[in-house]
């Protein structure tokens, strides 16, 4: 029975660079930025030859040590204001005062009662008559006695002016159109963070940023400001990643909890020279001077 041998694993390339090289890669800032630096450098294989084909990536904070991604927890200087609460509590206003009705139970005013005249009594013993004189008639058109008549009181005049009544005071709407919190100048506007390169024929690399600011670490302690830096090439399995630190940062960078956990005879190999205005950082794979890699 043959035995066949087992498929070669598959690298990360890149093989093919459609699509993963861009006109702006490298420009995590525009030019022309305020405080902008730029970083150059060779990435070398474990023999000392340049790597003509690999991708450098950057991933890095802005100066105010806040990161261009929805996954910070912290609040950035971009933020916009909070729009209004709907739920809070409406300012008092002074109700209206409202007249108030004519009340319709009211006692009405009394009146006289009729004064009616006594009945005659018909037991009373009948007045002594001349004979032959028959008494007159009882007149029975006799004008009863004078009543006074019923005083009714006056009707409500409903077209009476009502009592002047203070408008209401209207609380003022929310202005949506504020001006957004002032930006620090050292930030710039389009900053994005994220930084692309491919390497040339010869190795070299470069980026265009700005330098970020520190990062909070676990117990209270600070991160001195550094570049997240991925290498990608044939030949490697999987990327590696290591960190880029500022040589004019030689405080921060002793304070740094992760540089603190390199091997002190290494950590130049995470530290750019500078090189004239610029700066330069050269990543070497494999080798003397082996650049330190992190584990993720």
């Amino acid at each position: 029975m043959t035995r066949l041998g087992i498929t070669p694993s598959q690298t990360v390339g890149p093989f093919l660079h459609i699509a993963l090289v861009w006109p702006d890669g490298p420009y995590v800032v525009p030019d022309g930025t305020a405080g902008a630096v730029r970083i150059t450098g060779t990435v070398y294989d474990g023999g000392g030859q340049p790597v003509p084909d690999a991708l450098i990536e950057s991933w890095q904070a802005d100066p105010d040590g806040r990161f261009a991604h929805p996954d910070d927890p912290r609040v950035r200087p971009l933020a916009r204001p909070a729009p209004p609460t709907t739920s809070a509590a409406p300012p008092r206003v002074r109700p209206l005062a409202r007249p108030a009705p004519p009340t319709t139970s009211a006692a009405p005013p009394q009146v006289r009662p009729l004064t009616r005249p006594a009945p005659p009594t018909t037991s009373a013993a009948p007045p002594q008559v001349r004979p032959l004189a028959r008494p007159a008639p009882p007149t029975t058109s006799a004008a009863p006695p004078r009543v006074r008549p019923l005083a009714h009181p006056a009707p409500p005049t409903t077209s009476a002016a009502p009592p002047r009544v203070r408008p209401l005071t209207r609380p003022a709407p929310p202005t949506t159109s504020a001006a957004p919190p002032r930006v620090r100048p050292e930030t710039p506007a389009t900053f994005r963070g994220f930084g692309r390169c491919p390497t040339d024929a010869d190795g070299r690399y470069w980026l265009l940023t700005v330098k970020p600011g520190v990062l909070p670490a676990e117990g209270g302690a600070l991160q001195a400001p550094h570049l997240d830096i991925s290498i990608l090439a044939r030949g490697l399995l999987d990327r590696v990643v290591t960190r880029l630190y500022f040589p004019d940062e030689a405080s921060a960078n002793a304070a740094d909890p992760v540089l603190a956990g390199v091997p002190a005879a290494r950590r130049r190999t995470l530290i750019a020279e500078p090189a004239g205005a610029d700066l330069r950082f050269d990543i070497r794979l494999q080798g003397d001077g082996e650049t330190v890699f992190f584990e993720l």
